[in-house]
């Protein structure tokens, strides 16, 4: 009997959104002089708190585990390989934007779009004491057991 193994990658990028500062500046916080560099119009690579997958990383995973379908035509093809998307955590923690950053196929490429669009909402990022979007990137891992 073959077995199926996913393996689920903990996040490794995260970006934010924050209101009032536009693309392509570099930008002193006065606060604390840190600066932050601007990578496309209204994104930032710095927040202050990230958003947070109800139940932590451990969460994040046990659900992944939970709902991402290996496709039939990708077991059947010996197909596997690992799927980035990138999705924004909005203010309110919801799960929006979802994109392809490195597609396989297209039958696992909808698999995890399916699976991140069916979350739960998330504690959402703050920059200082206000929720912000925070870019997303997550890697799911397609490999199949050969024996």
């Amino acid at each position: 009997m073959k077995f199926l193994f996913l393996l689920f990658h903990i996040p490794l990028y995260f970006f934010s959104q924050s209101k009032g500062y536009t693309g392509g500046r570099i930008i002193i916080n006065p606060k604390d002089n840190f600066k932050y560099e601007i990578i496309g119009k209204d994104t930032m690579l710095v927040v202050d708190k990230l958003p947070e997958f109800k139940g932590g990383q451990v969460g994040l995973i046990n659900f992944l585990k939970s709902n991402v379908i290996y496709p039939e035509g990708a077991i059947r093809d010996s197909i596997s390989g690992i799927v980035i998307l990138r999705f924004t955590i909005t203010a309110k923690g919801e799960v929006s934007k979802i994109s392809v950053l490195k597609s396989v196929r297209d039958d696992l490429d909808s698999s995890a779009i399916e699976t991140v669009a069916k979350m739960p909402k998330w504690n959402p990022g703050y920059q200082g004491d206000i929720a912000v979007p925070v870019v997303y990137n997550l890697p799911i891992n397609f490999i199949r057991n050969p024996k």
